[in-house]
């Protein structure tokens, strides 16, 4: 009984702080040990399909505190998250508390560094400053959606998710193979598709590179973006306009009119590797606090932002008079 109770304690204590949505900028883990030989599967039912069997001693992290129809979330080394029964495993730590939001680091924007509030040369550090890493503007290298899935299933062969990576780490993201050749962490990449169903695109409030400041005009746009105009967060990724030097007319008002109106867009940018979560893309289980989305890889920070000309949305990729840029009015 008292086995049982755990886990329904451990539940409790990580439900309330992510009740209300918000997204934060981690994600936290306990670590359970699998007593005997079982399987992860793809959803929390005896009847979901296996995603990797596991041996006991094996120690894997506990997504979120997450307990669902008797079984744990749970993620392995390698991206390979899902469901492992309860009765299979035993609880070695739980997931940290929710901290309460510390205020700013620095009394404005422009006096922010590009390590944000992290420690120089830290792994913080670097993940705030490869978020505002801006690519020469060269000709981008075209991407289709299926290479964010592509790149996602590469990137889990090479670094994890939801952790710390260093520069050596984040020096792995190279030489990585999609339909138009191959780009690394870092390479002026272009999109096309539309600013996808539910979620509206909203200001990201108190994040590290941005000293954790809280008002609109500091912080990143983050925008949920799609392949066609019917589909949800979960069958898309994240792009986002970072505040330092965003065009004017680069506002909120104007990307919600763009997703009501089902505009084709271009967004041209820096692909970056979103570490700091896991991969959010079961909508009947969605992670409380993490981006829902198909691939961890974004267009971040975005550095062209272009909208179709054409009412019936068949603007060629390559024809620029296609085209106009959100900053023109």
């Amino acid at each position: 009984m008292r086995y049982k109770t755990t886990f329904l304690f451990a539940l409790w204590i990580v439900a309330i702080p992510t009740a209300f949505g918000q997204e934060v900028e981690t994600v936290r883990f306990g670590v359970v040990r699998v007593t005997q030989s079982t399987v992860i599967r793809n959803r929390p039912l005896a009847t979901g399909a296996p995603v990797l069997p596991v041996t006991p001693g094996s120690r894997l992290r506990w997504v979120e505190g997450q307990v669902k129809n008797g079984f744990v979330r749970v993620i392995a080394t390698g991206g390979k998250q899902g469901w492992i029964s309860s009765s299979a495993v035993q609880i070695e730590s739980q997931p940290q508390a929710l901290l309460a939001a510390a205020p700013p680091c620095k009394p404005t924007l422009a006096a922010c560094p590009d390590t944000g509030c992290s420690q120089p040369g830290s792994k913080h550090a670097i993940f705030d400053q490869t978020k505002r890493r801006v690519p020469p503007l060269t000709v981008p290298t075209a991407l289709i959606f299926a290479d964010l899935k592509s790149l996602q299933e590469q990137a889990d062969t090479l670094v994890d998710e939801g952790v710390e990576l260093s520069a050596a780490d984040r020096a792995k993201l190279t030489n990585l193979q999609i339909s138009q050749g191959t780009v690394h962490e870092g390479s002026l990449v272009r999109l096309i598709g539309f600013i996808a169903k539910g979620l509206d695109p909203h200001p990201n409030s108190g994040e590290s590179v941005n000293c954790r400041r809280t008002e609109v005009a500091s912080n990143d746009f983050h925008i949920s973006f799609a392949e066609r105009p019917d589909q949800d967060e979960f069958d898309g990724i994240v792009v986002e306009m970072i505040p330092q030097n965003r065009p004017a007319l680069w506002t909120l008002s104007r990307l919600k009119t763009l997703k009501t109106q089902h505009r084709l867009i271009k967004v041209v940018g820096a692909i970056f590797y979103d570490n700091g979560h896991v991969v959010n893309s079961d909508r009947d289980n969605p992670l409380q606090g993490q981006p829902k989305r198909f691939s961890l890889w974004e267009i971040h920070p975005i550095v062209q932002f272009f909208v179709c000309q054409k009412t019936n949305n068949q603007c060629n990729p390559d024809t620029q008079s296609d085209w106009k840029a959100l900053e023109n009015p």
